[in-house]
């Protein structure tokens, strides 16, 4: 059998921590530095908490742009796994059920890269975290980029999404999301191409990533 544990003379693993608002932009540069450094990759996405014990009108009224819609002692727990070089069961989450559907076992890397809106105002996960990004994207930009996000992967319907958006995620973003900001050693335009703010990213860390 593999082991779950690397040799005990590895370095803990460096963590990049991505953050910003809903629709910046910031999981496709997660993915896409992931992708680049052959980081591993978690999105604070699949820890939103399991609420099949709840009828579907009920599920539907949730915020899931508050902070404890999420499971952060989970999150942080498996970022502390992956960091000191052990294998996660990370969970799958499903919005258009708003359950867990299943697990996928990831393995430690070089890199660690977590984003999610609220990895900067964890402060258990920007301890953790060598190097904080924030994605920085109009609010506009970001509407538009929710509307077709979620039409498409979680079957709301247009007014849905623009009355979610100025009910829970606007309001939620100016009270935790947009001043975590202040935490960020850089930040990305979240506009920008993808492959410029790749660049930027790396280019923070001087050589680290070369």
């Amino acid at each position: 059998m593999r082991p779950n544990v690397l040799p005990p003379d590895t370095v803990t693993r460096p963590c990049i921590a991505i953050a910003g608002c809903s629709g910046s932009g910031k999981t496709t540069l997660a993915r896409a530095l992931a992708n680049g450094i052959k980081a591993t990759f978690i999105s604070a996405d699949n820890y939103y908490y399991d609420l099949r014990h709840l009828p579907s009108n009920s599920r539907q009224c949730t915020n899931f742009d508050a902070p404890d819609a999420i499971e952060s002692p989970l999150l942080i727990h498996h970022l502390q796994e992956l960091r000191n070089g052990r294998e996660i069961d990370m969970p799958v989450y499903d919005f258009k059920t708003q359950t867990r559907k299943r697990h996928i076992r990831l393995r430690s890397s070089t890199f660690i890269i977590v984003e999610g809106i609220f990895v900067l105002y964890w402060k258990s996960v920007r301890s953790q975290s060598l190097y904080r990004v924030y994605v920085d994207t109009p609010t506009d930009i970001c509407i538009q980029r929710c509307t077709q996000r979620d039409a498409e992967e979680r079957s709301r319907t247009p007014s849905e999404i623009v009355q979610r958006f100025h009910k829970h995620v606007l309001p939620m973003a100016r009270k935790y999301v947009l001043p975590s900001r202040k935490f960020a050693d850089i930040c990305c335009d979240g506009t920008a191409p993808i492959y410029a703010n790749v660049q930027q990213v790396v280019a923070g860390f001087g050589t680290t990533l070369q």
